[in-house]
């Protein structure tokens, strides 16, 4: 069975207002073996946004708004199985992960992009 990789974010690929972290994180994503490895990338929901969506084999799910982001990441994401590592993707704000989610490998993601970066 497929272990799973969760990353808490603020904005994604498709966010309109994505940066560099967001476009970095789903280059390095893509790269990923799907095969052994689920990924997904949770964040709020946008007036537009499809609330489920496979971009290059990694699954975006959007629920809920920049109030209850925290509560419905708690709900959806308590269904995905085996996830074996938490990643809280820090570009602005962090997530608060740590809210009523279970215990298990975690870590943060500080991306910092540079404009002289390209």
């Amino acid at each position: 069975m497929r272990k799973s990789i969760l990353f808490l974010s603020w904005r994604d690929i498709k966010a309109p207002k994505k940066g560099g972290a967001e476009v970095f994180t789903h280059e390095m994503l893509r790269l990923v073996d799907t095969k052994n490895i689920r990924l997904y990338i949770f964040r709020h929901s946008l007036k537009g946004d499809k609330k489920k969506e496979v971009i290059d084999g990694v699954k975006y799910i959007r629920k809920g708004n920049i109030a209850s982001v925290i509560l419905w990441a708690m709900l959806t994401t308590s269904k995905i199985k085996r996830i074996r590592l938490r990643v809280d993707q820090c570009n602005v704000h962090r997530f608060l992960h740590h809210f009523g989610f279970q215990s298990l490998r975690e870590f943060s993601l500080f991306i910092k992009w540079h404009e002289s970066f390209g």
